[in-house]
């Protein structure tokens, strides 16, 4: 292949990443709790959700990528859009670098590596979670450059050789306490990438490589330790004791995920299946290095599907916490296709790619009934949805609902007022008011308790009612929108939205029996709205006030 045409291949895997994020890029709510804390770190000193918790709670999972919002905002940078160029930053240098690893650390050729970086580009999960505003995106390249620079080739003198091992592993290691950073089972990940290396590595540079690769991430991980709980007086997380957890629920609700993540991506099970193509023996010293290759990305590739299963998946669409995996699927994919002859590589990546990408345009290769009998969110008020109707629904409850509400709460309450609530992304963001989180990312209290409630989607079986919270005297319970289209305030529309906010929060609140104690306790309030982004003339907030 001539060199113009090799230069040409990554522009074409990131022109397709660059039209698949077009296709779906969006925010999540749970991003505006990193936004939250981030502006509160700038602003107060202290990385905290509500800023008169003494000692603050660790209500977010991805430090390293608060502390780069922090950055962000402290120099003025608006968060929203912030995220997601560095998302989609960080899921561009992960096509460059598979690209460059696949030629150069493995020797493979370039049409099978050009066909991997390219079937990464278009996996809709690798895409999607780009942007989203969360550090799916960094966390994927960061597992796969530790790994990368620890295991590259080194000259052929003995001085060199170690002079190179040491600085493959003292750079690895960097990378990998980034990677142990950016999520709150990032050590994890950094083993996984040590023990991927291993297995790569020949005997003869291994020790020297893994012992520099130790060093700065074990160090560095214990000054982290060492702060957070100076900061937080926690060794671990709160999102840790909110979330973890094995239960029969979460098992299952994982089984499920798993199966429909393969189901869905046929190329994610077909990584192994190739993959097992490079193990077949061969002689020469290249050849035994990308044996041992498979055998360290399958394991990588392995890891992730097993954490998603445990976890018991996540609600989010497309796939969040398999996401990071993609480019081991896609570097165990190029060590099979290599072993193909060149037709039947391209033609295999290429109906694989085709087949994944359905999806992401509400296409599906298996039938709704099985897709159903595998649902694993477990939204009993909404029902089934694809991953695409996921991220639809996600995007409208967004810019519908909680920007909306948490302007119309800024509106409205004093900072005397506290509201239990679950979704506290946006609604805190835009509120910036006390919320009492029955999901208990933000609450020791409802995180620290034991045993979880069934029914539940992944990570919010430790969820508490609202009536919970009485004995902290919430002034608000409940809040909603109601968009009448009639700007005048008159008794007749007063009564209109009294009835409609009422029968809402019937079913809302006390179609669950645990709630029936608020009765008595609670009234219904409602408020005119001033009109901003996102709120119409007409609109009124209702709020199941504490009487």
């Amino acid at each position: 292949m001539s060199a113009v045409k090799r230069s040409l291949l990554p522009l074409l895997a990131l022109g397709v990443l660059a039209l698949l994020v077009w296709r779906s890029a969006f925010l999540i709510d749970d991003a505006y709790i990193s936004f939250r804390y981030a502006r509160n770190w700038a602003d107060l000193g202290v990385p905290t959700y509500h800023p008169l918790d003494q000692p603050p709670v660790e209500g977010y999972s991805n430090f390293l990528w608060v502390l780069l919002l922090r950055l962000a905002y402290g120099v003025g940078l608006p968060l929203e859009p912030t995220s997601q160029a560095l998302g989609i930053l960080f899921g561009a240098a992960t096509l460059l670098l598979l690209q460059r690893f696949l030629t150069r650390a493995l020797e493979l050729p370039s049409l099978p590596s050009a066909l991997a970086t390219l079937s990464l580009a278009a996996f809709p999960p690798f895409a999607v979670w780009c942007t989203g505003g969360l550090e799916t995106s960094l966390l994927g390249l960061l597992c796969l450059w530790s790994y990368a620079a620890t295991v590259r080739r080194s000259g052929p003198s003995s001085e060199a050789t170690s002079g190179a091992d040491l600085r493959a592993g003292l750079w690895g290691g960097l990378l990998a306490l980034a990677l142990a950073l950016t999520r709150v089972e990032g050590l994890g990940w950094a083993l996984v990438s040590a023990l991927a290396a291993a297995i790569t590595l020949d005997p003869g540079h291994r020790r020297r490589r893994l012992l520099a690769y130790c060093l700065p991430l074990g160090t560095g991980f214990a000054v982290f330790l060492l702060w957070r709980h100076a900061v937080y007086g926690e060794w671990l997380a709160n999102t840790v004791y909110a979330k973890a957890g094995l239960t029969v629920n979460r098992l299952l609700h994982g089984a499920k995920t798993t199966a429909s993540f393969f189901l869905l991506f046929p190329s994610a099970l077909a990584a192994f299946v190739l993959g097992a193509l490079a193990l077949s023996r061969g002689g020469e010293q290249r050849e035994i290095r990308q044996r041992r290759a498979a055998f360290a990305l399958a394991l990588g590739w392995s890891a992730f599907v097993a954490y998603d299963w445990l976890v018991g998946g996540d609600w989010m669409p497309f796939f969040r916490f398999l996401a990071p995996g993609a480019p081991w699927m896609a570097a165990l994919l190029a060590l099979g296709l290599a072993r193909l002859r060149p037709v039947v590589a391209t033609t295999t990546a290429l109906a694989l790619a085709a087949i994944s990408l359905l999806p992401l345009f509400d296409l599906h290769p298996v039938p709704r009934s099985l897709r159903e009998a595998l649902e694993f969110r477990e939204f009993k008020q909404i029902g089934f949805q694809s991953e695409w109707g996921r991220l639809q629904r996600s995007v409208q409850n967004l810019e519908k609902v909680f920007l909306p509400l948490g302007r119309a709460l800024r509106q409205v309450a004093t900072p005397e007022d506290s509201l239990t609530f679950g979704a506290i992304g946006a609604v805190g963001w835009e509120s910036n008011m006390r919320l009492l989180d029955y999901n208990g990312l933000v609450d020791r209290e409802v995180a620290h308790r034991k045993g979880t409630t069934t029914g539940r989607s992944a990570g919010h079986d430790k969820a508490v009612p609202r009536a919970w919270f009485l004995p902290r005297h919430p002034t608000m319970f409940h809040a909603l929108l109601v968009a009448t289209g009639e700007t005048r305030d008159t008794p007749a529309v007063r009564a209109a939205v009294r009835r409609q906010g009422a029968a809402r929060i019937e079913e809302r609140v006390f179609s669950n029996p645990e709630e029936e104690p608020l009765r008595a306790l609670t009234q219904i309030d409602i408020h005119p709205l001033r009109p901003e982004p996102g709120i119409a003339p007409g609109t009124w907030l209702v709020i199941l006030h504490a009487r």
